[in-house]
């Protein structure tokens, strides 16, 4: 399997250090999400500022490493402007306007697959984790004492991530009630041996939502059902 080189791991490490200095002007964003700010901290979060050329059109973005026991192998960009991601432009290079999207993933070695995020979640797991879409539904989840690690893209999935599951006893599924959220749900069934249970969140909200609305207990509640 192809591996990040010397340099790139020293670039991510770099730039996630960079702009986890900045953090603090995502604060009123993060509240208003019931992400709490030094739980941020811990998980390496910040605000692009100043970036090198290679990340210039992420500016402002929130920036998500994916940390792993060797460091920052990833970073995710989350926009942070209060408008309609897929109705608005990101940027314009060379003449083209670029519409906005929620979350980047860049990659910067076209070899590498695809991260999970939250991996050291396994650390604290006992005999069984949640899996969500998303990288911030996963941070609640630890963020409230739930061992967690979500699949960036319902549509992805790489078969080696079996290995990973092969200690735990079940898997609790925190999907969004879409079709993306039933095909990530489908195929963690089909692709891992243990059970694999599927948390029903109230109606139309996701993890996040449901926190800020309804609280801790209204999520932990759920997975004991």
């Amino acid at each position: 399997m192809p591996a990040l080189s010397k340099e790139q791991r020293e670039s991510l490490d770099s730039r996630a250090s960079r702009y986890a200095e900045h953090l603090d002007l995502a604060a009123d964003w993060l509240a208003g999400r019931g992400i709490d700010l030094d739980h941020a901290r811990y998980e390496g979060l910040g605000v692009v500022v100043d970036p090198p050329a290679i990340d210039e059109v992420w500016d402002g973005r929130l920036s998500i490493p994916y940390i792993t026991d060797f460091g920052v192998v990833g970073l995710s960009f989350r926009c942070l402007k209060p408008h309609v991601c897929k109705e608005s432009v990101a940027y314009v290079k060379d003449g083209k306007e670029h519409k906005c999207s929620k979350y980047i993933r860049p990659n910067i070695n076209p070899d590498m697959p695809v991260n999970l995020y939250g991996v050291r979640s396994f650390d604290d797991a006992a005999d069984w984790i949640g899996v969500c879409e998303g990288e911030l539904d996963s941070l609640i989840l630890r963020q409230i004492g739930i061992p967690a690690i979500s699949i960036p893209g319902a549509g992805n999935w790489e078969d080696h991530w079996i290995n990973v599951f092969e200690d735990l006893s079940r898997i609790y599924v925190f999907a969004d009630a879409d079709e993306a959220g039933r095909k990530l749900y489908e195929r963690l069934k089909d692709k891992l041996s243990m059970p694999v249970l599927k948390v029903r969140l109230p109606k139309g909200e996701d993890v996040n939502s449901t926190y800020v609305k309804y609280g801790a207990q209204a999520i932990i509640d759920r997975i004991k059902k």
